[in-house]
């Protein structure tokens, strides 16, 4: 399965990481020495059910590693965009392919057990997305005191985590 990383984001100066990135994308933040961009990447190059990485919004003059075979794409402007822009290279690289996995750059500990996890999982079923969602209570067990969003969903407070899995053409045509 490939693997689309989207790391467009670049904080504008009214918001809070603007300090910390200075005009550039969110995803090469330094986190414990290296960018957080590169943890996600790392956790990829593990995950046994990953083949190819599309990297959205960043470019080879990042000066990223990764054990597998990585694409470029350049930045759409927005998310949905850049989902589609990834999910349109993923099928130029294997036009038969039917799934996708979607990370966001900003998970740095994410690790390739969770990974493939999420894609052995996803692969029962023939669904259109698979999001992934954590309840509050587990959040806030787990990182007291974090200051996240919550959506209220049915009975319970949840936090989405940012690694999905969709089907490519539903997410190529939009």
């Amino acid at each position: 399965m490939d693997a689309i990383v989207t790391a467009g984001g670049i904080p504008l100066p009214e918001e809070p990481l603007y300090a910390a990135t200075q005009g550039h994308p969110k995803a090469l933040l330094d986190i414990a020495g290296k960018p957080m961009v590169q943890w996600v990447l790392d956790a990829l190059c593990e995950a046994k059910t990953v083949d190819r990485v599309i990297i959205v919004g960043l470019t080879e003059k990042s000066g990223l590693t990764c054990g597998k075979e990585v694409y470029y794409v350049p930045n759409q402007g927005k998310m949905v965009e850049n989902w589609q822009a990834g999910a349109r290279k993923a099928l130029e690289l294997n036009p038969k392919a039917r799934q996708v996995l979607m990370v966001s750059s900003d998970i740095p500990a994410l690790k390739g057990e969770m990974v493939d996890w999420v894609t052995a999982n996803a692969m029962q079923t023939d669904d259109d997305i698979y999001y992934h969602i954590i309840e509050r209570s587990v959040m806030e067990k787990r990182f007291p005191g974090s200051k996240r969003t919550w959506t209220r969903l049915k009975d319970m407070e949840v936090c989405g985590a940012d690694l999905n899995v969709a089907r490519l053409k539903f997410l190529a045509e939009g």
